[in-house]
């Protein structure tokens, strides 16, 4: 059973709202991912766990999380809840709002509790999020962050009820976080599987051994996994030649990016953009 599973976002923006009558027991398994999360409990109940620490989360609870931070969710009973998850990136952010951000992630993990009448605030700000996230269009990039911004102040205006910091990890769960951190930050670059395993102080065929018990796929998989999301990104958000982001994104060659691109999403790279543009045009 995989113990780690690496969410990918190939947006600055992802923005998730669920709600549920009858909870199931929640995440199998602990996760990761290389943007920040924001998780909003707007009613019920849950419990927020890092590998050796659990806290549950009542009504008008926010946690930030930073990114590269392994943790999951859990039902803390069976009565219903309602929840927004937005995961964003740092290009999400505003440059005047980055200090604010940094100020307010400078732990793993930070919980926030609302008052009645400031929880009706954020619950407008995130719904507007979610609603903006579902139907974009050309003002859509702006408006997301111009939200975000707000959503952020409001939350630097109250103080904070519980930081995390520094969670003891399973030595073997603390070396896959660490390779995959290192993956989403060097993708453009040549990336080997016997530097990795220097990185680890471990042998090659240990290192591939390990990730594929801890995650499920194989580092080569997990490489090819992340550079195509930053190429996605590339061809929705920029002009760029595809060959630039060919380079720009770590693939070996034109071929070898083409091949992976229409197998992982069943378009070429150019229809995958062409495809999108449409989408958007038809917003406007």
């Amino acid at each position: 059973m995989k113990a780690i599973s690496f969410s990918l976002h190939p947006n600055p923006f992802y923005v998730h709202y669920c709600a549920k009558q009858a909870p199931a027991n929640g995440m199998k398994t602990f996760h990761l991912h290389s943007d920040y999360e924001l998780h909003w409990l707007a009613e019920g109940d849950r419990i927020f766990q890092l590998q050796h620490e659990s806290i549950r989360l009542q009504e008008n609870t926010l946690l930030l999380i930073r990114p590269h931070v392994l943790h999951r969710f859990v039902q803390a009973n069976p009565s219903a809840y309602r929840r927004y998850v937005i995961n964003f990136s740092d290009d999400a952010v505003l440059d005047e709002a980055q200090p604010l951000l940094c100020n307010l992630t400078n732990t793993e993990a930070t919980l926030f509790y609302f008052s009645e009448d400031h929880s009706s605030t954020i619950t407008r700000l995130v719904s507007y999020l979610y609603e903006e996230f579902k139907k974009p269009d050309r003002h859509y990039s702006l408006q997301m962050k111009a939200l975000l911004t707000q959503l952020l102040i409001e939350i630097a205006r109250t103080p904070p009820c519980r930081t995390l910091v520094h969670s003891k990890q399973d030595e073997s769960n603390q070396l896959i976080t660490t390779i995959i951190a290192y993956i989403q930050k060097n993708y453009n670059k040549p990336i080997t599987l016997t530097a990795l395993a220097n990185l680890a102080y471990i042998s090659p065929n240990h290192l591939s051994t390990l990730f594929k018990e801890k995650t499920g796929i194989t580092l080569t998989e997990h490489i090819h996994q992340v550079r195509l999301l930053a190429s996605c990104s590339l061809l929705l958000t920029t002009s760029l030649p595809i060959n630039i982001i060919v380079k720009k994104t770590g693939f070996i060659s034109h071929a070898h990016f083409n091949r992976l691109f229409k197998r992982t999403f069943n378009l070429s790279p150019t229809q995958y953009r062409i495809k999108h543009e449409r989408r958007i045009n038809a917003m406007k």
